[in-house]
């Protein structure tokens, strides 16, 4: 092959790892983080463009087999707030972040909340059983992501208290569009109440 024939290869080839240079800086230098994508759409539609918002649950990624990687533990430590909603793989974060950052928060934002407990059936050791578990899928019920909202929304307050007006006037913005998602939701499952 020529020369030129490799370095046009070549060139072609870095083209796509060029391409995610943005998604990284802005991971790295995240305010406040998720572990999925729901609640970043929560928390960015509340800070709009005065706060960063980092996930760490990649799309695509098995939340059940995730391991943070060093980079992700050192872009959390350097944040200012990590929200949790009681899903394991905060747990393993939270545990790792801990020991390495003095500054960050973890706030659970499930404190509180009158959560939905679901039956689940699971095999182990000890043969079939049935437990009552509570649902982590939180950000389904629009009743209770107003309430997620409104607790990020006090948090962004604090960290960011000159924006106080437009983080509540986004969330007040983002409750409206929540009732009406619950007003539908509640249309459509009516037939199918009881």
């Amino acid at each position: 092959m020529s020369k030129k024939l490799i370095l046009l290869t070549l060139f072609i080839a870095m083209i796509p790892i060029g391409c995610g240079g943005s998604d990284e800086k802005s991971e790295t230098q995240a305010d406040v983080f998720v572990s999925v994508g729901p609640l970043a759409w929560l928390a960015e539609r509340i800070a709009g463009e005065h706060l960063d918002v980092g996930t760490i649950l990649a799309p695509g990624q098995d939340p059940h087999t995730f391991a943070p990687s060093a980079k992700q533990i050192l872009a959390l430590s350097r944040g200012k707030i990590f929200f949790t909603v009681k899903l394991p793989l905060e747990t393993t974060v939270a545990h790792k972040i801990s020991s390495s950052s003095k500054t960050l928060k973890i706030v659970d934002l499930t404190a509180e909340m009158d959560l939905i407990k679901d039956e689940h059936d699971h095999d182990h050791d000890h043969g079939n059983c049935t437990a009552s578990v509570i649902d982590p899928h939180i950000w389904t019920s629009p009743r209770l992501s107003k309430e997620l909202a409104r607790k990020m929304c006090e948090e962004f307050c604090l960290i960011k208290p000159e924006c106080k007006d437009i983080f509540q006037a986004n969330l007040a913005a983002l409750v409206a569009d929540l009732d009406k998602l619950d007003e539908k939701l509640s249309a459509i499952l009516a037939p199918y109440k009881g």
